[in-house]
């Protein structure tokens, strides 16, 4: 923390957090746990698709932001964005692979804030299906703009579900 405020990375003053040049309003993950839970109870398993929309928004922002204002190279822009993932406490972002003949690219995804909450949660602890709609969202949108196309995307692992990390793959769609 003290490495990003000595390089400027992080910002603390009047009131506003400035976290690699956004700012933000961060929220403990017992406050996240707490909306998903009331979403949850009104909406049931369409919070996880409320979820993945806003990870794609979130995404197309970190495309808009990162990405086209600083016009770098495809690679350059995904390294950055899972970086800032990380640097957002969403979990240890790692790229497994990207092949942009094939159209693919896989994430794994370690230490997610949620799995742990969720595991606590009376609401939310017996769940059978994973949880990491948010990530996934981000990952789906930052995705096609790296692969150059609309992908599908698919969570083949998930550590809520008992798995050691979860794994998110994305193929770009054939024409």
């Amino acid at each position: 923390m003290s490495k990003m405020v000595k390089s400027n990375q992080l910002n603390l003053e009047d009131g506003e957090l400035d976290l690699l040049g956004f700012r933000m309003a961060m929220l403990p993950v017992f406050t996240w746990t707490k909306l998903i839970e009331t979403l949850y109870e009104l909406h049931k398993d369409e919070v996880f698709e409320i979820l993945f929309e806003v990870g794609k928004a979130h995404g197309q922002y970190a495309i808009d932001e990162i990405g086209k204002k600083h016009d770098i190279p495809r690679k350059q822009f995904l390294d950055q964005a899972l970086y800032t993932a990380d640097a957002l406490g969403l979990g240890t972002f790692t790229l497994e692979k990207l092949n942009f003949d094939e159209g693919k690219a896989i994430y794994k995804i370690e230490n997610s804030p949620f799995k742990e909450a969720f595991e606590k949660s009376e609401i939310l602890s017996d769940l059978d299906r994973p949880i990491d709609s948010l990530q996934k969202g981000m990952c789906h949108r930052v995705s096609e703009a790296v692969l150059e196309g609309k992908v599908e995307s698919e969570e083949v692992s998930c550590s809520f579900q008992g798995d050691n990390h979860c794994r998110f793959v994305f193929r770009r769609k054939k024409p």
